[in-house]
């Protein structure tokens, strides 16, 4: 029989490994959202209801709608050049 513990620790640190890190939302205006996605980001896609990924300099990022993944590049981008 297999310990709890060894399995808990074993499923943390898979969780861990497998779960993307995501930097705060940058609160964004519409217009700003369009001006980042225009200069930094090669493409994006609406694979399914409430599923947007964009790819930006390389990222990709996944949001539940368009103004939750362009916050989430623009934060991770911010993150990535500080």
């Amino acid at each position: 029989m297999t310990d709890p513990t060894e399995t808990y620790r074993w499923h943390k640190q898979f969780a861990e490994a497998w779960t993307e890190k995501r930097p705060a939302r940058q609160p964004m205006t519409d217009t700003e959202r369009l001006d980042f996605l225009g200069e930094y980001c090669d493409r994006h896609e609406y694979i399914k209801p409430q599923h947007i990924i964009t790819d930006c300099l390389g990222q990709k990022t996944v949001g539940s709608n368009f103004r939750e993944a362009i916050d989430i590049a623009a934060a991770k981008f911010k993150e990535a050049n500080e």
